[in-house]
């Protein structure tokens, strides 16, 4: 019941939401490889999914699905987005919150900084992208379709590997899908580690 299928970790304690859309912590001990499994349940399962966990300053946050529907109208009348499915994923890594949402025909990206926003993208695509990262002032985007880097409002895929999980932490980026894959800097391609 209690399959792990999206995670967020702090000093102390490991958090995840549950095959049954439950949110779970685990306390961590010094030698967590041969310590006991005593989960918390925080949250019971939800009505509305709880897409992605998120520990950023001591407080877990996480992205909710299928909350709302907003449409955005642009002001010259050339574009209208509905964002039908909320948040796909959202990370914050060297001072900035990056945001990825699905819309109706693509995707919004948005990055705030100091609780503003300096960058939005909006654009079409067909692509199964699901996680995003911001590793060296670039994004990146993940999922069955491979993983790709935003240049310009372009997608330039850097890997075909169907990755389940992408993360940086400014210094690292790290890909999961048949393994897990370090990111070389130098060449833009991904390293089997594990």
């Amino acid at each position: 019941r209690a399959k792990p299928y999206s995670v967020a970790v702090a000093q102390q304690n490991l958090f995840f939401v549950g095959n049954n859309n439950e949110l779970f912590m685990l306390p961590l001990s010094d030698d967590i490889l041969s310590q006991d499994i005593n989960l918390s349940l925080l949250m019971a399962s939800q009505a509305t999914k709880i897409d992605d966990p998120l520990v950023l300053e001591e407080q877990l946050y996480f992205s909710l699905g299928n909350v709302t529907k907003e449409v955005i109208y642009s002001s010259s009348g050339d574009f209208t987005y509905s964002l039908e499915n909320g948040v796909r994923d959202f990370t914050y890594t060297d001072n900035v919150l990056t945001v990825l949402a699905l819309t109706n025909s693509g995707y919004a990206i948005e990055q705030l900084k100091d609780g503003l926003v300096f960058n939005t993208f909006y654009f079409d695509s067909n692509l199964s992208l699901r996680h995003i990262a911001f590793f060296k002032n670039e994004i990146f985007l993940a999922g069955a379709d491979g993983v790709y880097k935003l240049d310009e409002n372009k997608l330039i895929q850097i890997s075909n590997r169907k990755t389940i999980e992408l993360v940086s932490n400014g210094k690292c980026m790290i890909a999961e899908g048949e393994g897990i894959h370090l990111l070389d800097k130098r060449t833009h391609t991904f390293i089997k580690i594990v």
